[in-house]
C-alpha cells in the first residue's frame, strides 16, 4: 500500500490527472489517526501479536472506514 499525503482534493484530482492513477482512498488526518491508533497499538511493546487479517474489516468499520477500497459495502 502507498500513501501520499495532499493538502486537497484538488491536488489529488491534479495527481490523477498527470499520471493517470486510479483514485484509492482519501480519508482526513482525523480518520487517519483513529485508523492507526487503533490498528498499531502495542506493536512497540515487548510480545506484540500481529493483528489477524479477518480483524481488519472490523477495524476499519470501526473508525469509519468504507468501500471497496477497505473490502466493506459502500
Amino acid at each position: 500500500m502507498l500513501q501520499r499525503l495532499f493538502r486537497s482534493t484538488d491536488c489529488v484530482d491534479t495527481r490523477l490527472r498527470r499520471t493517470g492513477q486510479e483514485r484509492g482512498c482519501i480519508m482526513g488526518p482525523g480518520t487517519l489517526w483513529r485508523f492507526v491508533g487503533d490498528w498499531y497499538t502495542g506493536r512497540l511493546e515487548p510480545g506484540y501479536t500481529r493483528r489477524d487479517p479477518a480483524s481488519a474489516p472490523a477495524s476499519f468499520a470501526e473508525v469509519g472506514l468504507h468501500g471497496a477500497f477497505w473490502g466493506l459495502p459502500g
